[in-house]
């Protein structure tokens, strides 16, 4: 076999590495350079282990450093796969109302058992918030909004559309409970279903702040105000 020239010497070298930048060259060691890598780590669980890092330090506490360190995974890794920090704690939020919202509303449903579900709903809140480490934490939505990160658009209309899904269950529990008899005639079921809304961070906000017996007495004094709407509506019958 003849040396090769050094054109063709040249054109060997070219064509070579015209197949590792196009990535055609299947048998080439260089592909995999060329090639993106796939993700060696599970996006769901770093994305809850996010969650659970913004909600103990809160969002302008919590560093990029501090999240490199909780999931675990590079700047990089964290940029490719989440962005940055805001849209991050974006996903965060719609993670937390996915996972954890949306299964304290398991009481409220089905909303035909009428005041039956409050005094689930609150019993349960009340259980929770007893609890050391989520009595500590407090509700992330709620933190979101008090420490100003709501302020953000997407933040915003997160908390919005959160608290907004809970004033709804509570207004179809109640329509429910009027229609059952359960409530007087001519309760006011949306002022109401916003009144129940309001107590709810109020529970969460005593349990934070001032402790355990006051986020009780709250609790306390809520479902003795569901057996006094009962009794005010068979006193009306």
């Amino acid at each position: 076999m003849r040396p090769a020239t050094r054109g063709e010497a040249i054109s060997a070298i070219i064509g070579l590495l015209t197949d590792v930048l196009t990535c055609r060259c299947a048998a080439s060691p260089y592909r995999q350079v060329i090639m993106p890598r796939s993700i060696a780590f599970d996006a769901e669980q770093k994305l809850h282990a996010a969650m659970l890092l913004f909600w103990r330090k809160g969002y302008e506490a919590t560093s990029l450093a501090d999240l490199v360190a909780e999931l675990e995974i590079n700047r990089f890794s964290i940029y490719n796969t989440f962005g940055d920090k805001q849209a991050l704690f974006q996903k965060v939020l719609a993670h937390y109302r996915r996972n954890v919202f949306a299964g304290t509303l398991a009481p409220l449903v089905p909303p035909e058992r009428g005041l039956v579900c409050l005094r689930d709903y609150f019993t349960a809140l009340g259980r929770r918030l007893r609890s050391p480490r989520a009595g500590a934490l407090g509700c992330l939505i709620q933190n979101t909004a008090l420490q100003g990160c709501a302020l953000d658009p997407d933040c915003a209309q997160q908390v919005r559309a959160t608290l907004s899904a809970l004033q709804s269950r509570f207004a179809a529990v109640l329509r429910a409970g009027l229609e059952l008899g359960e409530l007087p005639a001519g309760h006011n079921i949306d002022t109401c279903a916003v009144f129940l809304m309001a107590q709810v961070q109020g529970m969460i906000i005593a349990r934070k702040v001032v402790g355990v017996q006051a986020m009780q007495a709250c609790l306390d004094y809520m479902l003795t105000e569901f057996d006094r709407w009962e009794n005010a509506a068979a006193a009306g019958a």
